[in-house]
């Protein structure tokens, strides 16, 4: 600008947007336009398209060649319109959409590079790294120049890249002691070096290996350094020192040694990084980047959340992701956007970040404005009890639950629960009693909206439990207002109507009655006129009983009553979406019982709220001018959405564990008797209870698991010992003496006596664990701590991957479902929501790799990612882990499942926790896992107590006679 002009505004802060008043007209923050160009190609795009699309509404129509006569077709109607143009759209976008390999050679020539290519795919990451990669390398052999690439990179002939004879690879070097950032020696064939510890080592060494040392038939070979130098991203010294790295990390961890087609994408200077991948290769990849070895990494959302990878550029290639389940797509939320693109710009490197978000298809400009513009959600708390935390939490209260509902009352959900309803409080107190009733409204608004949901969940299942053309009929009437408004106006007319006919009903009988009890002497005359009024009574009151019958009819073909039936059968179903159906009914009702049943008439008041609320809200506003409905909804809903339930679930976590002889209560009702009467208190004497620990009590507590309580029944160690379950065992005899004769019966019932049926499930599993190998233990393990993986199961049933398994562990995993069942049971009694995992997908690749598989094997075997697998194992190893440090407990004779173990805090029945055979069985099925590259370097404790009871070891579990060990499992 001219000098005037310039020095004239100087003093004003210069934006990156438009101006302020063009910003309060589009309510777009500066910085966040659209630059012209985008907007000149979008128009001129669309423009095309509506070209395209008006050429074929001309075409109506078209000759026939071959036989001279003509045709009409079919004229498009407005949704065949939408849709052409659409396909048209996404045809035009796909032309003028660059490719990433296109757009990472541009990012090259502007000097933009390192940079992350945020992709939402782990297969994708690969496919891309590769093709990037093959891309600069072109069509040549790995290892060999072509005549045109020596003029081409100006090489000499004469430099050593003429291949004359493969020598073999070079031996490997002795082992040396690896220095950590602590001065730490480790050797590296050790099993307990940590990947902490390599990384560490390989990122704060410079890495240097002898030229002799590689093979001339790898693409490491120093043949090819100059080549990857001039083809790729990364120049000639920061090749050697890669393939350096490469090497070393090849010869220290064989069993993971980089493929040749990675090893030749790292010294192009690409990478890729997510949670298929290996731990160890992750960290090499997260190594190289950090020190400028690598120029671009493909990588899936989890690398912008906690990991030190800074970049001058970070790529977001789609706007656009699938959903948690999978099954659609959602535009980015503006959390994540943000998280990613902040990783471009490194400190002490960049004096700015640059970010590039990539058009695709099905997402434009307009999508990423919108995505940056958007509020970010709030922080939702995740806190949950756990058996776990309970137990702790009345050790650090010396029995008592004070400290866990001190815990509770300090949370994140209550405290924004607190300010919510203040908030509420405040504004009922100011605005008047129109703000309650717009928050019953809205209450009842959005139990229609999830009505809504759960109906289009159950059509999208096309599950076989509901009439899928009826619940449609349904779900379109719901979603019609005027035909809701019509619906709902005609089942209140019905019931209204039906209501007259009862009332009238009732005034015809007691009419009646009246006229029966008038029997004196003195109406003896007129007696036959009555006979004649009875009789006619009697008439009318039949025929207004069929009047009732016919409204009764009427009123249960009206729709609504089919919606309430449908409804109140998905709140049974114990279906999360029934659940939050539940929840958002209870919020509601005002006055009836939220457990009541849910029924057509309250159904037409909700709807009516449906109807009604945008009216009520605009009639707030306006006699209300500073009060914002949307916001005060919103706290509501917040309100609503947080569950007030913790310090409930932690009573009903305590009830549990008292069941299951983990917690006794001093001075408490008896826990040995049959039956459930014993725990219907209510919750206040559980609240002021003192609680004593026992030793099963003391393994949950120790244990990290999310349902430390069912690891701990999986293994024999707890059981139902006050027979909350009783229910359950009359429902197997019932369908056990279906099956069984009569005297099988008699010897059935001979055992239950003998033994309770938890006790019996107990100690049969207990039996069977026993008999199991290390490797067996470990896959048994897997089943009870694995979750559901990509690829998991090798694409075989449930049934196949039964049968795969030692007979052992079937017999294990069968009785192990028997004391989920009950598990389960006595938590839906007592409300406890904690699930029980159970997986035996993961059964035979675990077993196979305790028992000495190697990692190629294990990964053919379990078909799953190498950092898939990793984590499966890692868990196993955990597992059993935890469970091996577990306190050492003694057992005399055969008191492990029958006896009170001379228990002084309690006289009743309790469970013992880990039995010591299973605890040695955890210890060494661990040193099976613990091998590279599933590796822990923690050490087990050595208890004292233990190595002096060694002779109680090797007594049978169930205090029967064995034979000896040999002693070779004794834990170290």
């Amino acid at each position: 600008p001219p000098p005037m002009e310039k020095n004239k505004n100087s003093n004003k802060k210069q934006g990156f947007g438009p101006k302020d008043k063009e910003k309060d007209q589009k309510g777009i923050p500066k910085g966040l336009t659209a630059h012209p160009s985008l907007q000149a190609a979008s128009q001129a795009r669309m423009a095309k398209v509506l070209r395209g699309l008006e050429r074929r509404n001309r075409q109506s129509t078209m000759r026939n060649i071959g036989k001279g006569d003509s045709f009409d077709l079919p004229k498009m109607s407005a949704r065949q319109q939408q849709r052409e143009k659409e396909r048209l759209l996404r045809n035009e976008m796909r032309r003028e959409v660059p490719s990433l390999g296109a757009l990472l050679t541009r990012l090259k020539h502007k000097d933009l590079l390192p940079a992350i290519f945020f992709i939402f795919s782990r297969a994708a990451c690969d496919e891309q790294a590769k093709s990037a990669y093959q891309t600069m390398k072109g069509p040549r052999d790995p290892n060999r120049f072509l005549d045109e690439e020596f003029e081409q990179f100006d090489i000499e002939p004469d430099q050593g890249y003429e291949r004359r004879k493969t020598r073999s690879r070079a031996k490997k070097k002795k082992a040396q002691l690896l220095e950590d950032r602590d001065g730490r020696n480790f050797r590296p064939e050790s099993n307990y070096v940590s990947e902490e510890v390599l990384s560490s080592y390989l990122d704060d060494s410079a890495v240097s290996v002898d030229e002799g040392a590689f093979d001339d038939s790898s693409p490491l070979a120093p043949g090819n350094w100059e080549f990857y130098a001039k083809a790729g991203l990364l120049n000639f010294m920061k090749v050697r020192e890669v393939a350096s790295r490469i090497e070393v990390f090849n010869e220290q961890n064989p069993e993971i040694a980089f493929e040749d087609e990675t090893a030749e994408q790292f010294l192009f200077g690409i990478g890729s990084h997510h949670a298929g991948m290996l731990p160890a290769h992750k960290s090499f990849v997260e190594i190289l980047f950090r020190r400028q070895l690598m120029a671009v990494v493909f990588a899936t959302e989890t690398l912008a959340a906690g990991i030190n990878m800074p970049a001058r550029t970070t790529v977001i290639c789609a706007m656009a992701k699938r959903s948690g389940s999978g099954s659609s797509m959602a535009l980015l939320e503006t959390s994540n956007m943000l998280q990613m693109a902040g990783r471009a710009g490194r400190r002490g490197f960049d004096t700015e970040g640059t970010c590039v978000v990539v058009a695709t298809p099905f997402e434009g400009h307009e999508d990423a404005r919108k995505i940056l513009i958007d509020a970010i959600k709030p922080i939702e708390s995740q806190f949950t009890p756990s058996y776990s935390l309970a137990v702790n939490l009345l050790v650090r209260g010396e029995g008592k639950l004070d400290v866990a509902r001190d815990l509770v009352s300090k949370s994140f959900a209550a405290w924004e629960k607190r300010q919510a309803e203040q908030m509420i409080t405040d504004k009922i107190e100011r605005h008047g009693g129109r703000v309650s009733e717009i928050l019953e409204t809205a209450a009842q608004e959005r139990f229609m909206s999830t009505l809504i949901d759960s109906f289009q969940i159950q059509v999208d299942r096309r599950r076989a439990t509901f009439d899928l053309a009826k619940l449609q009929f349904l779900l379109d009437i719901l979603d019609d207002r005027e035909c809701l408004k019509k619906t709902s106006k005609a089942y209140v007319s019905l019931s209204k109507a039906l209501e007259s006919e009862e009332t009238t009903l009732q005034y015809l009988l007691n009419e009646a009655s009246s006229g029966m009890k008038e029997g004196d002497a003195d109406l003896k005359e007129i007696s036959a006129f009555i006979e004649e009024d009875n009789a006619d009574l009697g008439k009318q009151i039949s025929e207004q009983r069929e009047r009732i019958l016919v409204a009764e009819k009427a009123l249960q073909k009206n729709p609504f009553t089919a919606i309430a039936n449908s409804a109140q059968e998905i709140i049974d179903s114990g279906s999360p979406e029934g659940q939050v159906l539940q929840d958002h009914l209870e919020g509601a009702r005002t006055k009836q019982n939220s457990q009541q049943p849910l029924t057509a008439t309250e159904l037409t008041e909700y709807a009516k709220s449906a109807l009604v609320i945008a009216r009520k809200t605009r009639k707030l506003t306006k006699s209300n001018p500073g009060l914002d409905p949307e916001s005060l909804l919103l706290q509501a809903e917040t309100i609503d959405a947080v569950q007030d339930g913790s310090w409930n679930e932690i009573l009903s976590i305590a009830k549990t564990l008292v069941a299951y002889g983990c917690l006794t209560i001093e001075n408490g009702p008896e826990t040995g008797e049959e039956g459930n009467s014993d725990f219907s208190m209510e919750n206040e004497y559980y609240e002021n209870a003192t609680y004593c620990l026992t030793p099963a009590g003391l393994n949950v507590g120790m244990l990290g698991f999310e349902n430390a309580l069912w690891v701990l029944t999986a293994i024999g160690g707890a059981w139902d010992v006050a027979g909350t379950s009783s229910a359950l065992d009359s429902l197997r005899h019932d369908m056990d003496s279906q099956d069984w004769s009569d005297e099988d019966d008699g010897e059935s019932d001979g055992t239950a006596n003998a033994l309770p049926a938890a006790a019996e499930e107990a100690q049969k599993l207990l039996s069977t664990i026993c008999e199991m190998e290390p490797a067996e233990f470990a896959g048994y393990v897997s089943v009870l701590v694995s979750e559901n993986n990509r690829g998991g199961g090798m694409g075989q049933d449930l049934l196949d991957q039964f049968r795969l398994l030692t007979a052992t562990q079937q017999r294990g995993i069968q009785s192990a479902l028997l004391t989920m069942d009950r598990l389960k049971e006595v938590q839906q009694i007592h409300a406890v929501g904690t699930g029980c995992n159970f997986d035996i997908g993961s059964v035979e690749v675990a077993t196979a790799w305790a028992d000495g598989c190697s990692w190629s094997d294990a990964l053919k075997l379990s078909g799953l990612p190498p950092g898939d697998l990793v984590r499966v194992l890692s868990r196993v190893l955990d597992a059993v882990r935890q469970l091996g440090n577990l306190p050492f407990e003694p057992i005399r004779g055969g008191e492990w499942i029958t006896g009170s173990r001379g228990m002084e805090q309690s006289d009743s029945v309790i469970s013992p926790g880990i039995h010591p055979e299973v605890r040695k069985l955890c210890r060494n099925a661990a040193k099976c896992i613990n091998r590279y590259p599933v590796k822990d370097p923690l050490a087990f404790e050595t208890d004292v107590q233990e190595e002096s009871c060694d002779d109680d070891e090797n007594e049978h579990p169930l205090g029967e006679p064995t034979e000896e060990s040999d002693g070779t499992d004794s834990a170290s």
